[in-house]
């Protein structure tokens, strides 16, 4: 069986430990996970790079909180599309869009809503309950 490919996406800024940890339990049980970073150290577009491997991929995970993150240079977008964050632009890449205004299917993605406050820690525990839909991606 081939292993999973899961894109995981998630404000690196506020949850970088909650998905770094994320994608080693996620390896352990056999998925081939890649994250935002994996990206940025080659040439061409990073927002292009995203779309092609969330459009290649099996599942998307998203982690959401309160951080907007960064936006991708008004370069990189295509004319009249909304301002968005790369988070956001992983999402709707998830949900079918593309850059060149085409449609494609979409993924399937499961959503991690994190509430947070300067009160609540992100770490791990606060993240990560271990829900029943977790251990179904090592059955995909």
């Amino acid at each position: 069986m081939e292993k999973p490919k899961i894109f995981l996406s998630a404000v690196s800024a506020q949850f970088k430990q909650c998905r770094d940890m994320l994608r080693s339990d996620l390896n352990a049980v056999g998925a081939e996970v890649v994250v935002q970073e994996d990206f940025t150290q080659h040439g061409g577009s990073l927002l292009g790079k995203l779309e092609q491997y969330i459009a290649d991929c099996d599942q998307v995970i998203a982690l959401v909180g309160s951080a907007y993150g960064y936006q991708p240079e008004i370069t990189a977008v295509p004319n009249n599309s909304p301002q968005r964050s790369y988070t956001q632009w992983e999402y709707f890449f998830a949900q079918g869009e593309r850059l060149n205004g085409k449609r494609a299917e979409a993924k399937p993605v499961l959503v991690k809503i994190i509430p947070t406050s300067p009160a609540t820690s992100t770490t791990w525990h606060n993240c990560y309950k271990p829900p029943t839909a977790w251990r179904k991606l090592s059955n995909t």
